[in-house]
């Protein structure tokens, strides 16, 4: 029954102080993941290459559990009724005690992680020529001249023609966690190209990297959670506080998921509920960033040749019906499906009055990233208002 309305009432969360008069509320988040057992968790081989897998996250489900969660008044929710008669504070207790006492990844230990990997990829930027043109001409797509760009998760650059994006922008911002890849992109520039990016580093786009460790060592409360999205937001804005013509988010999505994981651990009971979170404040900010009138780009990598054989199914059907395929089969990363990003865009209550028509599905393509593993890569683009929406 829960479940039920939690799918039809699925839409935009309600980030406000639920208050002691609310605490009848706080166990619906336990309810709905207890019941979905099963269902709402990371699948660790698919998303991170692990060796033992765990069931597939819905993070459709999990927003509106969100949702329901904050959107219920004091005394309209009774237990003993709606879960027919079971406490859902022992279903929430049975999940923590399953909890695998994992090692959790503290804010520093997440940047270290963040630096390796980029120093790892460092040098395969001849891999990515594909997948760099794409990503390029997304970015220019539209843009006057001498207007300005921000890339979110920029890292070393290798996805980026700086060289083209420069001839058109009088700025190019790249923004990421770790300012030695950004550095990195930098250095490799001519000099009248690298006098036009602008470094803005360290940032953590997550907007609560140092809060994830505390949520593993003590739940987040119904009320952090509803709120975790706007709060998140805020700190990412306050860090970027300009406007820019255009907004590119480059394959951060992921990232943004891999780092919940790390720091939370697989068999945390809110795993799901904080990913869900971060990737709603990650549109969120992203949205609010574009200028009137400009234009934005999330760019993600959503299935690996590690779990799937896409270079061997690539030609068996169109890019975005094998995409279709693999969202519905639930082999995608956890919290990179279109589906789901586009129901964000299309209900949620900050989101969806900044757009100027509708979002659009850039067609799908492979990212060689290495001989021995390539992605699936999709875009999705939208238009911002040229009206400012009141708040």
């Amino acid at each position: 029954m829960l479940l039920d309305e939690a799918i039809r009432q699925h839409g935009q969360d309600t980030e406000v102080d639920l208050g002691p008069s609310r605490a009848a509320a706080s166990p619906l988040v336990a309810h709905v993941t207890s019941r979905l057992e099963g269902q709402l968790k990371f699948d660790a081989a698919r998303d991170f290459g692990k060796a033992e897998g765990t069931p597939v996250v819905a993070l459709h489900l999990v927003l509106a559990a969100i949702d329901v969660e904050a959107s219920r008044g004091a005394g309209q929710w009774d237990p003993r009724i709606e879960i027919d008669g079971a406490d859902p504070r022992l279903a929430q207790a049975a999940a923590v005690a399953k909890m695998e006492a994992l090692p959790v990844a503290k804010p520093d230990l997440l940047l270290e992680r963040h630096r390796q990997n980029n120093r790892e990829s460092a040098a395969l930027g001849e891999h990515f020529a594909d997948h760099r043109e794409r990503v390029t001409a997304l970015a220019l797509q539209g843009a006057p001249q001498g207007a300005t760009l921000a890339v979110l998760g920029a890292g070393n650059g290798n996805d980026l023609d700086l060289d083209r994006l420069c001839e058109r922008f009088a700025e190019v911002h790249l923004v990421d966690l770790d300012g030695e890849a950004v550095a990195r992109a930098q250095s490799r520039q001519r000099p009248d190209v690298a006098a036009k990016l602008r470094l803005r580093a360290p940032v953590d786009l997550s907007g609560c990297f140092d809060r994830l460790p505390q949520f593993r060592k003590q739940h987040a409360t119904p009320v952090e959670l509803a709120n975790l999205p706007r709060t998140s937001a805020e700190r990412v804005l306050q860090a970027l506080p300009e406007k820019f013509d255009v907004v590119l988010s480059t394959c951060f999505l992921s990232q943004l998921m891999q780092s919940a994981y790390l720091a939370l651990g697989a068999r945390h009971p809110q795993l799901h509920l904080v990913a869900c979170a971060l990737a709603l404040a990650h549109v969120r900010s992203l949205a609010q960033m574009v200028r009137p009138g400009g234009r934005a780009h999330i760019v993600t990598d959503t299935v690996t040749t590690e779990t799937y054989p896409l270079e061997e199914l690539w030609d068996a059907q169109p890019p975005r019906a094998l995409l279709d395929h693999l969202e519905l089969s639930n082999n995608v990363f956890s919290g990179t499906g279109p589906t789901f990003l586009r129901r964000i865009f299309s209900t949620d209550r900050l989101v969806a009055p900044l757009l100027q028509g509708p979002v659009r599905l850039q067609e799908p393509w492979l990212w060689r990233f290495s001989p021995e593993r390539s992605y699936l890569v999709y875009a999705l683009s939208f238009d911002r208002s040229g009206i400012v929406a009141s708040a």
